[in-house]
């Protein structure tokens, strides 16, 4: 029952997971949490497409920590206004 690359998105997230061992995130050296696929499709677990990172590096390089600081920037204004 093979799919190759016909497969969810977890069940890439999970193949990776079990070919690449958690180490050191390769862009600041902290204890590793994450995979990263570099070109978003999850089925394709090629070597120089997996990035072993930290949760912070994942976030940073997926765009996820610019969102969350807006976020919270914007719930620190709407905390502002609502004090005043």
């Amino acid at each position: 029952m093979w799919k190759g690359d016909d497969i969810a998105e977890e069940t890439g997230r999970q193949r990776a997971r079990f070919r690449y061992e958690l180490r050191e995130c390769v862009l600041c050296g902290k204890p590793a949490t994450d995979r990263h696929h570099r070109d978003g499709n999850t089925a394709n677990n090629d070597p120089p497409n997996v990035q072993i990172l930290c949760r912070r590096c994942h976030m940073i390089v997926d765009g996820r920590m610019d969102n969350l600081k807006q976020f919270q920037g914007a719930r620190d204004v709407e905390m502002a206004c609502s004090v005043s």
